[in-house]
């Protein structure tokens, strides 16, 4: 079963490619909706590549004119500098077409991918969540999009202008003289050689760097979260301790990435010269033999500068290369990620109903080791209000996972109004259904849109008669902007009671057939509870509702209490008839009662 279940795994995690054909291959289908503005970078491209080589003839043939004098010769040198001067300008303004529509092209590709990234992270199932950090997925979907934008964008510019440079200058030194270019074939060969070198060292480290960007996202992300327990706690100083540490290992990478990027561009300074002084030595020998033009020779000169130009930054940039490279694999195993729940090739929308719910054996393991359900059955009724009670980890918060479809059991059926829940679209089983937690999240926006969450085409007269319904009318006039009052992030200016009826009054505002309430009153003072219970009485009526409850107070008048126990239904019934089996819900029951007598 567990090889299994790691099989399982594999497949729904998509595998990790490294190397330049897999980021090329990855990025092209994306580049369609670009396609034009790629066309034109690379035209712009080839078009100043040629422009800055071909000044270089001119430079060859003012040079005949200056060593051959003739009449003529000084208006030919005018027409020379002229067209000299007009392909400068010419490579200029194809430089600033490159780079714009290069920019369009980076960041085009960069809001496309962090939007794909977005909207996939939001389809994914409950699983992935569990076993990632929020601060990682950020800094894949911002830090690592990043960088392969950064790299599309300037070395991506560079590299075309490198590339079209040196293939012009390369054709125009085969042209002066194929068989002085080829001794300089073995230096080529050298850089190659150390390029790939570097690669093989590079990269663990820029994975590393990666890796450590993201832990100093989780800690920043987690020290701002929990800053009150901090405070509380006067852990300022440990954590800034373990923040610290984090980030010198991040500068130590940042500081050893910087010099292997510096050595690689040493090692091109030191190498390449060796074609200087080979071209010099043969090139001076066959001038001095009169083989070769002087003219010829210092052309050819020239365009073995125009070689060493674009290698000169050839370190910085093969590192960004690197940087995206492994920022590549990072997006690609997030955007490859399957989604463990999936809606079936067939699956329907679910029909209007009752709300009966039916749980027929179900066994479900969140490990493949440990079973949270095992051999489940139940029926609730249209209508009823059913309660799940246990002790923690009985399985109780897993069974309303499974209703919700987070999860798909491994054995069994969940059955809504006789529609098996892995036949009809995700969209519609959870657009049936509220949800109100013991610990709802707000977000950070007014009071307006988070009661509209659910339903953003409400009415004001809906929001309202919600609000009111939730007793939240009273709370909300006394605010000086009223529904547009801001209520922070995480809803931090509210109290927990009115963070609770506020979610109750996002819940009635969506009309579910289907209402799951987390205990909502189990952490707020007797007051609140008050009229928290007061709202949900009102929400209740007339809805199949499954109510987690942790203050067994609260589910006396539940027309059915499941008791659960490891994963196992043990006991159903009424409060009086469970009380009356003097079982798990009885002690259970006495046990609270006891607590609060005390």
């Amino acid at each position: 079963m567990l090889k299994s279940h790691k099989a399982a795994l594999e497949q729904t995690r998509g595998p990790r490619r490294a190397g330049l054909r897999a980021l090329f291959g990855w990025v092209w289908p994306r580049l369609h909706p670009y396609r034009w503005v790629a066309l034109g970078t690379l035209v712009a491209m080839a078009l100043q590549g040629l422009l800055e080589a071909y000044p270089v003839q001119l430079l060859r043939k003012a040079i005949h004119e200056i060593t051959s004098p003739h009449p003529a010769m000084g208006s030919r040198l005018i027409f020379l500098v002229g067209v000299w001067y007009l392909c400068a300008v010419a490579a200029a303004i194809a430089s600033v077409f490159a780079a714009y529509w290069a920019a369009c092209l980076g960041t085009g590709l960069g809001a496309n991918l962090r939007q794909r990234l977005h909207d996939h992270i939001q389809s994914l199932s409950a699983d992935f969540f569990e076993d990632r950090q929020t601060g990682d997925l950020l800094n894949r979907s911002i830090g690592d999009v990043a960088e392969l934008q950064n790299f599309l964008v300037a070395p991506l510019t560079w590299i075309g202008d490198a590339v079209f440079s040196f293939g012009f200058a390369f054709y125009f030194l085969l042209r002066i003289d194929g068989q002085l270019t080829l001794i300089c074939a073995p230096v080529g060969a050298l850089l190659i050689m150390v390029m790939y070198i570097v690669a093989r060292w590079i990269r663990p480290v820029f994975r590393r760097y990666r890796q450590v960007s993201s832990d100093i996202f989780n800690l920043f992300s987690e020290n701002v979260s929990g800053i009150r327990e901090i405070q509380a706690f006067t852990r300022e100083d440990t954590q800034s301790a373990r923040y610290q540490g984090t980030n010198l290992e991040l500068r130590r990478l940042e500081v050893r990435t910087a010099v292997i990027s510096q050595l690689l561009t040493t090692a091109f300074m030191i190498i390449f010269p060796l074609a200087t002084v080979a071209v010099l030595w043969q090139g001076g020998l066959r001038v001095q033999g009169g083989r070769m033009p002087m003219a010829d020779l210092v052309a050819f000169l020239v365009y073995a500068g125009m070689l060493v130009r674009p290698l000169r930054g050839l370190g910085g940039h093969y590192a960004n290369l690197q940087r995206a490279l492994v920022s590549t694999e990072r997006v690609m195993e997030v955007l490859e990620t399957a989604p463990r729940v999936q809606e079936a090739p067939e699956a329907i929308d679910l029909p209007a109903g009752q709300g009966e719910i039916c749980y027929e054996k179900v066994r479900f393991s969140y490990d493949a080791r440990h079973n949270a359900l095992e051999a489940v059955s139940f029926h609730i009724l249209p209508g009823q209000i059913v309660a799940l009670v246990g002790p923690s980890g009985a399985g109780k918060t897993t069974l309303v996972k499974l209703l919700l479809r987070y999860y798909d059991p491994q054995e069994g059926h969940v059955l809504l109004d006789g529609n098996d829940l892995r036949q009809v679209t995700l969209r519609s089983l959870r657009g049936q259904m509220g949800v109100v937690f013991q610990d709802p999240f707000l977000f950070n926006g007014t009071l307006r849109d988070n009661i509209a969450f659910g339903k953003p085409e409400a009415t004001e007269e809906e929001i309202i008669a919600a609000a009111r319904a939730a007793d939240l009318e009273e709370f909300i006039g006394a605010l000086g902007d009223g529904y547009d009052a801001v209520v922070g992030e995480r809803g931090v200016k509210l109290s927990g009671g009115q963070r609770s009826r506020l979610a109750i009054a996002r819940a009635m505002l969506r009309n579910p057939r289907i209402l799951i309430l987390d205990e909502a009153t189990a952490s707020v003072d007797t007051e609140s509870e008050r009229r928290i219970q007061a709202s949900l009485d009102r929400l209740m009526a007339g809805r199949t509702c499954v109510i987690i409850a942790h203050r067994l107070s609260t589910v006396i008048r539940a027309d059915q209490i499941l008791v659960l126990n490891q994963g196992r239904l043990v006991e159903s019934g009424t409060h009086a008839a469970l009380l009356s089996k003097a079982g798990l819900y009885a002690n259970l029951y006495q046990l609270q009662f006891a607590s609060q007598q005390v």
